[in-house]
């Protein structure tokens, strides 16, 4: 599967210089990637990936863009259409190196222009994204469609799905994320086999369970969230959880 590239930088040349080293490595290496995209215009790059919803795209962005968008928030913009891309800063400072932090965007590196193994680590970026759009590509996923846009979350980084407070709607919870999305439990837990339905509300995965009380009819999941279970389910967990360490125990 192709892996697309994003480019967003303010000054042509070095764009172009930027094309150059990504292009360039990608024909050494015979990468399935291409780069898809390379403009100074913030609001180009998020219409395209609005047309094209379902990317899980690489992003080397611009911080300092001369526009009503700075680059960390164009990221930021980025994470709620692409969920699980990767996000590279390139800038020639490193004060507003803070912000990423703030807007919570996962950058995967934070590059400044002046750094004279520039190009050595723009390919390493390249490098890691790729093994890790393998290692996602392999990994059995979740698909939620939601306002136009299509999500695949791995099924073992989905701590609980939740029934949301509107009728029919259920939000998918993983450690850092949260998608609310048209369903039911009953659909999900067709789908998500291993996972437990522990409470007519809560759909868990066991293996983020990090601590079951039984007297109170709590688990606490790998988020720090509580979860009730349900009085008639209390056996049924228990009996999985105890299959689970026995199933550790074997390896």
């Amino acid at each position: 599967m192709m892996v697309n590239i994003f480019i967003c930088e303010d000054h042509i040349q070095y764009q172009k210089h930027l094309e150059k080293i990504l292009n360039d490595y990608i024909a050494l290496k015979d990468l399935p990637m291409k780069v898809s995209l390379s403009t100074n215009n913030p609001h180009l790059l998020l219409q395209y990936l609005q047309e094209n919803p379902g990317q899980r795209g690489i992003y080397f962005l611009d911080v300092n863009l001369q526009r009503e968008l700075n680059g960390i928030e164009l990221a930021s913009k980025i994470r709620k259409l692409d969920l699980y891309g990767k996000i590279i800063f390139i800038t020639a400072y490193d004060e507003l190196s803070h912000l990423a932090f703030r807007y919570q965007v996962e950058a995967l590196d934070y590059i400044t222009k002046g750094d004279k193994n520039i190009t050595k680590r723009i390919q390493d970026c390249l490098e890691t994204a790729y093994h890790h759009h393998l290692d996602f590509a392999y990994r059995e996923c979740f698909t939620v469609n939601t306002g136009g846009t299509i999500f695949k979350v791995p099924y073992d980084e989905i701590v609980y799905f939740e029934t949301h407070h509107k009728s029919h709607r259920v939000v998918l919870n993983s450690r850092n994320k949260r998608i609310d999305f048209n369903g039911t439990l009953k659909e999900i837990e067709k789908k998500a086999v291993d996972f437990f339905l522990c409470h007519r509300s809560f759909l868990i995965n066991p293996k983020h369970i990090t601590s079951f009380d039984k007297s109170n009819r709590l688990v606490l999941m790998s988020d720090d969230v509580t979860i009730p279970i349900s009085r008639k389910k209390i056996n049924g967990l228990e009996k999985l959880m105890v299959a689970g360490k026995e199933e550790m125990s074997s390896h």
